[in-house]
């Protein structure tokens, strides 16, 4: 699989109308969304790594297999960044998602695997469930912990009509690509 790079939108007016199918992905700030792409594509400078979190203040498209657009939404959390920045996010992503939503074919929601889910983590993921997104869940850093069991039941049962499963990925150990990559190429 090939991604390239196609633009990024800080307003409403820069965001590409185009008809391709779409998956987004999405999660907290610093939970790797930026360095599993790379890792997914094999191309570490595809997407911009940072080590301060909240870095990605913009929506990135990328071009897969010139057939859909991998769509990286800006992170969510303790970015360091003001209020009325973060604020203004919120809408933002929501106008997006609603005037997108026909396109969008599956949401990949990152979840640092050492981390409880947050109850920022947990109003985005009734915020899917009331916009009716199939959700594949991807457990990141999977290389300094598993997975809490419990965390993954309770997301499987929030959300049950929209699971499409889990991949524990650990860029480290080169874990979940080949399992991510599969997962995309039936899409």
């Amino acid at each position: 699989m090939k991604a390239d790079f196609f633009c990024s939108a800080y307003r409403a007016n820069q965001i590409p109308q185009r008809k391709e199918p779409k998956i987004l992905i999405i999660g907290r700030s610093n939970v790797g969304k930026s360095s599993l792409i790379n890792h997914l594509f094999q191309n570490s400078t595809l997407a911009r790594v940072s080590k301060k979190p909240g870095k990605t203040v913009s929506l990135n498209f990328y071009f897969v297999n010139n057939r859909l657009l991998l769509v990286d939404l800006p992170g969510y959390g303790f970015a360091k960044k003001a209020r009325s920045s973060k604020e203004a996010w919120g809408p933002f992503i929501e106008g997006f998602v609603e005037d997108q939503q026909e396109e969008i074919i599956l949401m990949l929601f990152l979840v640092d695997s050492r981390r409880e889910l947050s109850a920022e983590d947990l109003t985005f993921l009734n915020w899917i469930k009331i916009k009716k997104i199939p959700l594949l869940l991807i457990f990141t850093k999977c290389d300094k912990v598993k997975p809490s069991l419990t965390v993954k039941n309770k997301i499987q049962k929030e959300l049950s009509s929209l699971w499409q499963g889990c991949i524990e990925y650990s860029i480290k150990q080169d874990q979940g690509r080949q399992s991510l990559l599969s997962y995309l190429k039936q899409l």
